[in-house]
């Protein structure tokens, strides 16, 4: 039951109160009132009813404020139980909303953890292909270095053989063009001598006009000659270019050989020949000069 309210309280001192005066005048009365005199009956009954009526309207009131006092308590227990009701719906939903979202979270985490093991698988598996594949142009590049390797040290050994064989082959063109023009040139030497003898002879002798028709004569088969040797050299030479050209077919259908150095490598060649022979060398020299020139342009 709930506590008593102030009113009830009060209410309940005051009549305390009014009993204890009443039972005090009672009893002055009692003592004041002598023993010769006699109290009427009407009176002592409405004196009576009186009392009643006082200790009646003072019960009534003690009654009707017991029945607000209970009325309160049953409010405020009905208060009380509203708020519990509200208080277990609230918590019920406050656990069924705390418990889906538990579920939520834990069904979204489970989602995105199946996602991330679905992407790593295939991270891991893309890794896994360019590995091999990596692993493939590796090999495949090793195995075209070591076959551009080969064939360098192949084209490299195809060079020094070259530059052996070519100078080989210009230094015996060179002996054997040189061998050849000193031949022609001790042979002519003579008729030289003879030529410039005779036409002093024939001036001293015949005079001025005779000696030239007779030194022209001279001069246009000397200069025949001289035209048939350089004839014959000419054929010699384009033997042999004919034999550079063939060469140059297969250094120009291999990739990897450099031109520049070969038509570099052949100039210090000739240089070599002129000097080790510089006696009519030049016909040589300028016409394989102009010849590689044009070839490697």
């Amino acid at each position: 039951m709930p506590a008593k309210s102030k009113k009830s309280r009060k209410a309940g001192k005051l009549s305390k109160s009014k009993s204890k005066s009443r039972k005090s005048t009672k009893t002055s009365a009692k003592k004041k009132k002598p023993t010769s005199l006699t109290v009427d009956p009407v009176q002592r009954e409405a004196a009576r009813s009186r009392a009643l009526e006082t200790r009646l309207y003072f019960q009534l009131a003690d009654i009707s404020n017991k029945k607000v006092q209970l009325q309160r308590a049953h409010d405020l227990q009905a208060n009380a139980e509203a708020e519990l009701q509200n208080y277990k719906q609230t918590m019920e939903e406050v656990s069924a909303f705390t418990t889906w979202q538990h579920e939520h979270t834990v069904e979204k985490l489970t989602d995105r953890l199946r996602e991330l093991t679905m992407a790593n698988a295939s991270l891991t598996q893309e890794r896994n292909d360019l590995q091999t594949k990596l692993d493939a142009t590796l090999e495949e590049s090793k195995s075209t270095i070591a076959a551009r390797d080969a064939e360098i040290a192949r084209l490299n050994e195809l060079i020094k053989d070259s530059y052996y064989k070519y100078e080989r082959m210009f230094e015996t063109f060179a002996d054997r063009l040189m061998e050849k023009l000193t031949e022609e040139w001790e042979s002519e030497k003579p008729f030289l001598q003879d030529l410039e003898e005779c036409t002093c002879a024939e001036y001293m002798q015949c005079g001025l006009e005779s000696c030239k028709t007779n030194t022209f004569l001279s001069l246009s088969s000397s200069l025949h000659n001289v035209f048939f040797k350089e004839t014959y050299l000419f054929s010699e030479f384009n033997t042999f270019n004919g034999i550079l050209g063939n060469t140059q077919k297969e250094i120009k259908a291999n990739p990897f050989l450099d031109q520049k150095i070969q038509m570099y490598e052949k100039i210090h060649v000739l240089e070599i020949i002129q000097q080790t022979h510089p006696y009519h060398s030049y016909i040589l020299s300028y016409q394989y000069l102009d010849h590689l020139l044009i070839t490697f342009q």
